[in-house]
């Protein structure tokens, strides 16, 4: 039957003593020692309700009876730290109620979110017929109070009671060391009985490296200089295996302030100090291979270079970057490339001598410290892990893959003085061996052309993942223009960079070191999902498709975008989440773009045209392949490259060219359109020449598309 909160069930009574008056002020005086308990102490049903609960524990959590009288514990105030602790409360008291006694260390929650660390235990209480009819739960403070300072408050028979159930050992110790009383729970922990202990002293069990600093520190408690002492240590177990142990000590003086003996309490953290040993491994080493990880790596680096390394030869640091990594994971699966992680970690650990140190970065990256002459060691143990990664073979549902390997070198001087400094190198010359093929490695040389090329490239990377972070990246667009006024213009969008300061940059700067460091594909996806979340904001409020008074709008994309298998799904779910009008919005790919990656481009374009886009071959004519891919892509236009209209008045060769452009165009019934038109002699020259539409600063200087939308575009 659930207690009333009005009126919780008493004390469970004992019988009282003769002599010692009613059972009811027995029950009164055993509530006097229940109330001034400093343990946390509270009595529950064995589905957990309370019954009984202590004022310690109501002063620290700043609650009343009628607070918690009947409620689940795990629902009081002193358990809401977070719901992990809940839970491990309710197995415990589930396993209580099941017969057994069960202790762990945890945090309870007081006044003003006061966390308090807590030794907490529950003990069934079994009847004359055994059942179990109440738990016992116990929370002992284990972050600064003393068991001894409870004994010195309590009577000799609660001392007593205290001193024999306490669920860690207690113990009297003479001045000389030797055992004047145990309780019940030394016993257990130490496999010496009783009569056993107190025949010996406190040194015969203490580990034999821990005597010295124990004895050191009772010296400076008999000569007042301490008043005790907590002290991490070790005993010896009856049977030989070693028990770690925290020891808090205080010493009971006479009156006289005569020694009469040590108040010693023992607690086994035999445990805790497994779970520190496994929580230290955990922070130093990466779950997935077991091999340091990047924050220890680097630790053990610095360490290196302020000791100045191991005589005379050269702290060296190897930077390694799977090649072909991603397509494992996205072809197979990530359990496919954490098996990939563990295999090859393992066998380049074998390949690496002693007192090299192999690490995981992250992701498919590794690091190697290596004791090294110079470059050319360095060079041949970097040429041995190319090599062990070359003949690995990764079987995966009857397809076998193989990888490669890249790796940046650089060997620490005189100057280097930290880890990020030596990594930096090591990441840049790695950019650089990625940049010439991937399967090499690659030597860090301060003079060298490539290497001032990657900071650049890696500064550009940085500055643009800052701008995409910070929203700093700007949609701006220019017109294309029909040059016989018989439709509204249409926009290109581009992209522009803002710096902190304000300044516009433009893509000229910024796109080539993306598309060398692998951004480009990430600015496509900003761009488009960006262009078409405006364009629906727009529709919404006015219609048109968010285009105003502008025909159409074309976004560019990278040959990065077109070879991520990834890409095109993302781009057909955005235009279909945002209802992009297909007749309204265009794509633009490059030739070279195209033509080295004709499959993808093909899947991606026919995908496209399908839901009714129109597709130009931008750059026309700039390389050697722009009839190639007209034969084998479909296309709806053709954007003469504008190193063909710069000089056209002046260049028949260029005017020849233009000329078969528009003949192929008309044969082909494609759209025609001259980029980079400046002038008023090059817009006449083309006009001439059978050019029906154009783009460049002589109509329009791009802007900002938000303003271009807003504004009531003009005819030609």
């Amino acid at each position: 039957m659930k207690p009333s909160l009005k009126n919780p069930p008493a004390l469970p009574a004992a019988s009282a003593p003769p002599g010692t008056g009613s059972a009811g002020s027995w029950e009164q005086r055993f509530r006097a020692i229940f109330n001034s308990m400093f343990q946390f102490i509270c009595l529950l049903e064995p589905d957990g309700r309370v019954i009984e609960i202590n004022e310690t524990a109501l002063d620290f959590a700043g609650v009343t009876p009628a607070d918690v009288m009947g409620q689940p514990f795990w629902r009081t105030a002193w358990w809401q730290t977070h719901m992990g602790s809940r839970q491990q409360l309710r197995r415990a008291i589930q396993r209580a109620a099941a017969g057994e006694f069960v202790r762990y260390e945890t945090e309870l929650k007081g006044l003003n979110d006061r966390l308090l660390a807590i030794d907490f235990s529950i003990k069934p209480v079994r009847d004359p017929a055994g059942v179990i009819t109440m738990l016992i739960a116990e929370g002992r403070d284990i972050s600064g109070r003393r068991d001894a300072e409870i004994a010195l408050r309590e009577s000799e028979t609660l001392f007593r009671h205290t001193f024999d159930n306490a669920p860690i050992g207690i113990a009297l110790v003479s001045p000389e060391g030797r055992w004047l009383a145990v309780n019940r729970a030394l016993p257990r922990l130490v496999g010496y009985s009783e009569r056993e202990l107190l025949d010996m002293t406190f040194q015969d069990i203490t580990h034999p490296e821990d005597v010295d600093s124990d004895l050191a520190m009772l010296e400076q408690v008999l000569a007042g200089k301490r008043e005790g002492y907590t002290l991490d240590k070790r005993y010896i177990h009856k049977n030989g295996h070693v028990v770690d142990i925290q020891l808090d000590v205080s010493l009971k003086r006479d009156p006289q302030g005569r020694p009469q003996f040590f108040i010693s309490q023992i607690q086994d953290i035999s445990e805790r100090k497994r779970y520190e040993d496994s929580l230290t491994h955990e922070a130093h080493h990466d779950a997935l291979t077991g091999l340091p990880n990047r924050r220890y790596f680097e630790d053990v680096l610095d360490e290196r270079l302020y000791s100045g390394g191991l005589g005379r030869r050269r702290q060296t640091l190897l930077y390694l970057d799977l090649d072909r990594f991603k397509l494992i994971n996205d072809t197979c699966s990530h359990q496919a490339g954490d098996r990939v992680l563990r295999e090859l970690s393992r066998l380049l650990s074998e390949r690496l001598r002693s007192g090299d140190v192999l690490a995981r970065l992250g992701g498919d990256e590794f690091a190697v410290i290596a004791d090294c002459a110079g470059a050319e060691e360095a060079l041949r143990l970097a040429n041995s892990l190319i090599q062990v990664v070359g003949a690995y073979r990764l079987v995966w549902e009857d397809r076998q893959f193989q990888l490669g390997l890249s790796i940046g070198i650089a060997v620490a001087d005189d100057m280097t003085r930290s880890s990020a400094e030596l990594l930096k190198r090591a990441d840049t010359a790695c950019y650089i061996a990625k940049q010439r093929g991937c399967n090499r490695a690659q030597v860090y040389q301060q003079s060298d052309e490539e290497v001032q090329q990657a900071h650049s490239d890696m500064d550009w990377a940085s500055r643009l993942e800052q701008a995409l972070d910070e929203d700093r990246m700007q949609l701006h667009a220019q017109k294309i223009v029909a040059l016989d006024g018989r439709r509204s213009p249409g926009l290109e969008v581009l992209i522009r960079l803002r710096e902190p300061d304000g300044r516009l940059i433009y893509p000229g700067a910024f796109i080539p070191p993306a598309i060398r460091f692998g951004l480009a594909g990430k600015l496509d996806r900003w761009i488009v999902q960006k262009t078409l979340s405006f364009l629906q904001q727009r529709d919404r409020r006015g219609g048109d498709g968010g285009m105003g008074g502008y025909a159409y709008l074309t976004l560019n994309l990278s040959g990065s975008s077109i070879a991520d298998p990834d890409f095109k799904p993302l781009l057909l779910d955005t235009l279909r989440e945002t209802r992009a009008d297909p007749a309204r919005i265009g794509f633009e790919i490059t030739e070279a773009t195209a033509f080295g990656r004709q499959a993808a481009a093909k899947e991606l374009l026919d995908a496209l045209r399908e839901r009714g886009h129109r597709i130009l071959l931008d750059d026309f004519g700039s390389g050697f392949t722009s009839f190639e891919c007209l034969k084998s892509l479909q296309v709806d236009g053709i954007k003469v490259d504008q190193s063909y209209t710069r000089d056209l008045v002046h260049d028949p060769v260029n005017q020849t060219i233009v000329q078969s452009i528009c003949k192929i165009g008309q044969c082909l019934n494609l759209e025609v359109i001259a980029e980079g038109v400046e002038d008023q002699q090059t817009l006449e020259a083309l006009t001439s020449l059978g050019v029906r539409n154009a783009q460049g600063h002589l109509f329009h200087v791009a802007s900002p598309l938000k303003d271009l939308l807003d504004e009531t575009p003009t005819l030609f």
